[in-house]
């Protein structure tokens, strides 16, 4: 099953639409030059039914996927990703890498 961020459904064309547009896949994006760290929080948009939700958020060192996160709403998502950036990298999201923004419009 296909979903909006928002949580509407959607059929596959409007689903593979949405998800070309970089811009609508990500909800956020933290990294950490240091130490190579990278919080990235996508929508994917495909309702999971093992892992559930249809927002991801990995936690990426050095490139290589070492956790992952799912989240069933956009909300959720903000929040989660907010949390990780705390207990990974230390810090909370940075305004400067778009989650403060994303936050905002989003709203």
């Amino acid at each position: 099953m296909f979903l909006s961020r928002k949580g509407e459904p959607m059929n596959t064309v409007e689903w593979a639409m949405a998800y070309e547009d970089a811009a609508t896949r990500t909800v956020a994006i933290d990294i950490d030059m240091d130490t190579e760290t990278m919080v990235s929080t996508i929508w994917e948009g495909i309702l999971k039914t093992v892992r559930g939700g249809t927002f991801e958020t990995g936690v990426l060192v050095k490139g290589e996927m070492i956790d992952m996160y799912r989240w069933y709403s956009e909300e959720q998502a903000f929040e989660g990703h907010a949390d990780i950036c705390r207990k990974v990298l230390g810090r909370d999201p940075r305004p400067e890498d778009g989650w403060l923004e994303r936050r905002v419009a989003a709203g």
